[in-house]
C-alpha cells in the first residue's frame, strides 16, 4: 500500500498543521453541537482539504502479472501440486484483464451471468472478439483441469463454460473434460455432437462425490491414517451446504423476530427486546436446501436476519465473496478492479514458492515417520501484495456490482486503507447502496420522526413494520454521541471528511437523473457529510463480527472464531449486553441467528454480550472494555457479584433453598438459616421441598455427564442429546447457585451443540498455543 494511502499519516500531518489552533478547533465540536454543524467547520479548513484528500492510485488489470501466475501455475501442475496451481490460477483469473459482462453474455448466445449450461459447439462463433483474453480462457481451462484431478466436478464444468465464454480455441479438449465432468458425477443430461464423439474414448463412470460423502471420506482420513489438504478438508463444509436457520412463527410487526419476543423500552435500558412467554434452549426449525423444513435441535430460534450491509477485512478479500461473504475456493472476480503489483515482483513471489515447495518435498522424503504429518500438512502458496476483490458465484457477482461494488471500483485501492476501521466502509458502502437521490428524500423525514415520535416507535416504516432491509431502522440506532468527548467528535468528523472525498472522487454517487457525474453544491455535501459522522457513531457501537469458527483438526486445540469481517443487522442490534447472555449470535455469514442458550421466563429481557462472557475475562476488564466502547458500567448479575474466574469456578452444584435462597446440599436440602428462622415443621417442609428438587438436579446432571462423553454426541447431535443439555441448563438457572463449574460446562456443550449446526471447518492447530479446550473433541464428526 502506498504512503499516500497510509491514514494515521495524513492525520497526523494534518493535526500537526493546524496545531497552533488545534485547542480553538476544538470548541467546534461537542456533544451539543449537531452534526453538520461541526461537519462544516471541518469542511470549511483548508487544511483539511489540502491534508485529508485521500489520493487514489490505479487499479486495473495486468496481463503481464496474470501470465506470470499462469505460467507458474502450469510448473506447479506438471510437477503434482494441485493446489497450489490452483491457487496460482486463480490470481491469474483475478489480474487478468476481463471483457464486458453485458458483452460477454449476449455475444455468444450464452446464458446471463448464473446461468452454466454449455450450448453445443456449432453456436460458438465470434472468436476473434475475445483474442484480447486469451490469458483469462487460458487461467480458467487450466484451474477447470486441476478441479478434474480434485474431484471438484461442478467447479471442473463452470470454468469449462467460463473459458468458453472468454475465448478458448480449443474446443475439443474443453468438451471432452466436460464429459469426463458429466459422467463422473453422474449427470445425464442429452450430450452434443461433439460429446457423442468425446464418450466412444471415455471409459468407466466414477461415483458422484456428494457432501455427505466427503465427510464420510473426512471420518475414514482420522482412523485410517490419511492426510487430506486443507482446501479439501475446508470443502467438507461448503458454507452454501449449510441448512439456514428459518423462525417458524415470525413476529407479525418484526419479521425477523420469533413470535416467542417482542420490542419493549424502558429509560435506563432503551429499546430492548423481551421475552413474550417462557423460552427454553429447545427446539429449532431449519429449512435444509431441496427439502422440505424439519425438525433440527439447537437452541431456541429468537431471531434470523439477513445484514444490511457487509465489509471485509483486507485479508479475507481474496478468499471470500464480497457480495456474501462465504468461503470461496472457486472465485469469480471483478471484471474492472484489481490493485496488482509488478510483473518482477510477482516473479519473486512464485520463484520463493517453488523453493519452498522443493525443500517441503526433501523434508518429507527424509524425516522420520512420527514427524512427516507435518510437513504433508504444509500447504505452500506464493502469496503476493495484490488487492483481489472475488465472489463465490455469477449470480453473487451481479447482485454485488449493482448494489454496491461497481461505485466503489474507482476508489477501493484508497477504501481499502479502512480496512482496519470497518465502520467507515461500511458506512461508505450504505450510502452507495442508498443513493444520493434517496438520501435527500429520506433525511429531513427521518430528523423529523426522531423529533416527534416516542423511542419505542422508531424504526418503523408507515406500515408498522420494522424491516432490517431499511435505512430508517438503521438511521434509528443509538449512536451513544452525548458521551463522546470532543476529541472523539473531531475524529468521527475526520473519517465522515475522507469518506465524503472517496464518495466524490468515485463519480458515482453524486450523479443527475441520467446517472451522470456532477459537482455536488455545499448543501448536498453538508447532508452527506453530517450524516456519515452519525452513521459512524451508530455503527461503531451497532455491528457485529463475522467469524470463521475454527476447531482443532487434532481435537487438542482450542475452538476460536476468527473475525475475517462486519456487518449490521438492524433488529440484532436492539439487544443489550449482558455477561451472563441468555442469548448467542450465531456464527458466518447470512443469515445471522440468534439461539437461546438459557432459560428466559416470560417478560425477561434477552440479552447477548458485547465482546466478553464473564467466563472470558475478569470483572474489571469486562466493566473496562464495555465503559470505553460502548460508554456503560455493566450492572449484571456476574459483575455485581464479582464472578471469579472460571478456574476458580466452584466443582460442586449447590441449589438454591426454595424459602431464603440460601446455598444448600442438593443432596440433603438442609438450611441452616431456615433451620434458626422457622419451626421444626415449617423446616421439614423447606427440607422436603429442597430434597425434591436437589434430586432432580442430580439425576439431570448424571444424565448430561453420560452424555457429554459418549460416543453418540462425538458422533453428532441428537434430540436426545439436546433436551438433557436444555434441561440442565434449564434446573441451573432456576435453582443453582451460580457460578459453578458444570454451569459452564453445559453452556459451552449447548454452543458446541449449536455450532455443528452451522458453519465450521478444521484447522491445524498451533504447537505453540498452550491454551486448550477439552471440549474441543466434541466437534468430532457431524455426520453418522
Amino acid at each position: 500500500m502506498e504512503k499516500t494511502l497510509n491514514l494515521k499519516a495524513m492525520i497526523t500531518k494534518f493535526l500537526k498543521e493546524i496545531k497552533h489552533k488545534l485547542g480553538e478547533t476544538m470548541t467546534h465540536f461537542d456533544p451539543e453541537d449537531d452534526e453538520e454543524y461541526m461537519f462544516a467547520y471541518l469542511w470549511g479548513m483548508h487544511e483539511a482539504h489540502r491534508f485529508l484528500t485521500p489520493h487514489v492510485p490505479a487499479a486495473a488489470k495486468s496481463q503481464e502479472s496474470a501470465e506470470v501466475c499462469r505460467s507458474e501455475g502450469n510448473r506447479y501442475y506438471n510437477m503434482g501440486n494441485f493446489e497450489t496451481a490452483r491457487s496460482l490460477y486463480s490470481k491469474g483469473i483475478m489480474l487478468a484483464p476481463h471483457p464486458n459482462l453485458n458483452d460477454n453474455s449476449s455475444s455468444r448466445g450464452r446464458s446471463t451471468p448464473g446461468g452454466l449450461s454449455l450450448q453445443d459447439t456449432e453456436s460458438i462463433d465470434n472468436r476473434s472478439t475475445y483474442e484480447d483474453y486469451d490469458t483469462l480462457a487460458i487461467c480458467y481451462a487450466n484451474r477447470s483441469a486441476v478441479h478434474l484431478e480434485l474431484g471438484y466436478f461442478d467447479d471442473c464444468l463452470r470454468d469449462i463454460d467460463l473459458a468458453f465464454q472468454a475465448g478458448y480455441p480449443d474446443e475439443t479438449k474443453l468438451m471432452k473434460r466436460k464429459v469426463r465432468c458429466l459422467h463422473a458425477r453422474g449427470k445425464d443430461d442429452k450430450p452434443s455432437k461433439m460429446e457423442m464423439l468425446a464418450i466412444r474414448h471415455l471409459h468407466g463412470r466414477p461415483r458422484e462425490e456428494t457432501f455427505h460423502e466427503r465427510f464420510r471420506l473426512y471420518q475414514q482420513s482420522q482412523t485410517g491414517g490419511h492426510i487430506f489438504t486443507e482446501s479439501f478438508r475446508k470443502s467438507l463444509l461448503s458454507e452454501s451446504e449449510v441448512p439456514t436457520s428459518k423462525v417458524s412463527d415470525p413476529h407479525p410487526n418484526i419479521p425477523a423476530l420469533s413470535s416467542a419476543v417482542t420490542l419493549a423500552y424502558k429509560p435506563d435500558r432503551g429499546r430492548h427486546i423481551v421475552t413474550a412467554r417462557d423460552v427454553y434452549p429447545g427446539s429449532l426449525d431449519i429449512a435444509m436446501p431441496r427439502l422440505k423444513i424439519i425438525n433440527i435441535l439447537a437452541g431456541e430460534t429468537l431471531l434470523v436476519e439477513d445484514s444490511f450491509c457487509t465489509c471485509l477485512k483486507e485479508a479475507s478479500l481474496a478468499r471470500r465473496c464480497t457480495t456474501c461473504c462465504i468461503r470461496s475456493i472457486n472465485p469469480v472476480p471483478c471484471p474492472t478492479c484489481s490493485l496488482t503489483p509488478s510483473a518482477a515482483h510477482m516473479f519473486r513471489y512464485c520463484v520463493s514458492g517453488y523453493v519452498t515447495w522443493l525443500i517441503v518435498r526433501v523434508l518429507r522424503n527424509v524425516c522420520r515417520p512420527r514427524n512427516r504429518t507435518r510437513f504433508m500438512l504444509t500447504r505452500v502458496s506464493c502469496p503476493f501484495p495484490a488487492l483481489q476483490v472475488v465472489f463465490c458465484s455469477e449470480e453473487c457477482r451481479t447482485r454485488g456490482l449493482a448494489d454496491f461494488h461497481e461505485q466503489e471500483c474507482e476508489v477501493l485501492p484508497a477504501l481499502a486503507a479502512f480496512s482496519g476501521d470497518t465502520p467507515c466502509v461500511l458506512a461508505f458502502r450504505i450510502l452507495m447502496k442508498l443513493s444520493f437521490a434517496r438520501l435527500k428524500e429520506l433525511i429531513p423525514r427521518l430528523k423529523k420522526e426522531a423529533e416527534t415520535l416516542p423511542p419505542e416507535k422508531l424504526g418503523f416504516n408507515e406500515d408498522g413494520i420494522y424491516s432490517s432491509y431499511d435505512f430508517r431502522a438503521i438511521y434509528h440506532l443509538c449512536s451513544n454521541k452525548q458521551h463522546h468527548t470532543n476529541k472523539q467528535l473531531f475524529g468521527r468528523c475526520i473519517e465522515a471528511f475522507i469518506v465524503t472525498k472517496l464518495l466524490e472522487m468515485s463519480r458515482k454517487y453524486f450523479v443527475n437523473s441520467r446517472g451522470e457525474p456532477v459537482c455536488p453544491s455545499e448543501e448536498d455535501v453538508l447532508l452527506t457529510g453530517s450524516t456519515l459522522v452519525s452513521l459512524i457513531m451508530k455503527l461503531r457501537c451497532n455491528i457485529f463480527t463475522i467469524k470463521d469458527l475454527q476447531v482443532s483438526y487434532n481435537f487438542t486445540g482450542d475452538v476460536v472464531g476468527a473475525n475475517v469481517g462486519t456487518k449490521v443487522l438492524a433488529t440484532m442490534s436492539l439487544l443489550n449486553h449482558s455477561c451472563n447472555p441468555s442469548a448467542v449470535p450465531s456464527y458466518g455469514s447470512d443469515p445471522s441467528s440468534l439461539y437461546a442458550v438459557r432459560f428466559i421466563p416470560a417478560g425477561e429481557e434477552v440479552t447477548t454480550f458485547y465482546g466478553f462472557r464473564y467466563f472470558e475475562k475478569d470483572t474489571s476488564a469486562r466493566r473496562h472494555h464495555l465503559l470505553i466502547h460502548y460508554y456503560f458500567l455493566c450492572k449484571c448479575e456476574a459483575c455485581e457479584s464479582d464472578w471469579p474466574e472460571k478456574s476458580h469456578f466452584p466443582a460442586e452444584v449447590s441449589m438454591k433453598c426454595v424459602e431464603c435462597a440460601e446455598a444448600v446440599s442438593c443432596k440433603t436440602g438442609e438450611c441452616r438459616r431456615c433451620r434458626v428462622e422457622k419451626p421444626k415443621q415449617g423446616d421439614k417442609d423447606v427440607v422436603r421441598r429442597n430434597k425434591k428438587i436437589g434430586k432432580e438436579i442430580l439425576r439431570t446432571v448424571e444424565a448430561y455427564t453420560h452424555i457429554r462423553n459418549s460416543q453418540r454426541f462425538m458422533d453428532g447431535n441428537s434430540e436426545e442429546d439436546r433436551e438433557v443439555i436444555s434441561k440442565v441448563i434449564e434446573l441451573m438457572d432456576r435453582h443453582v447457585v451460580l457460578p459453578c463449574k458444570l454451569y459452564y460446562e453445559a453452556q459451552e456443550t449447548l454452543q458446541v451443540y449449536l455450532n455443528r449446526a452451522g458453519k465450521f471447518m478444521y484447522v491445524i492447530p498451533d504447537k505453540k498455543e498452550e491454551n486448550l479446550n477439552d471440549l474441543s473433541r466434541f466437534y468430532w464428526p457431524l455426520l453418522a
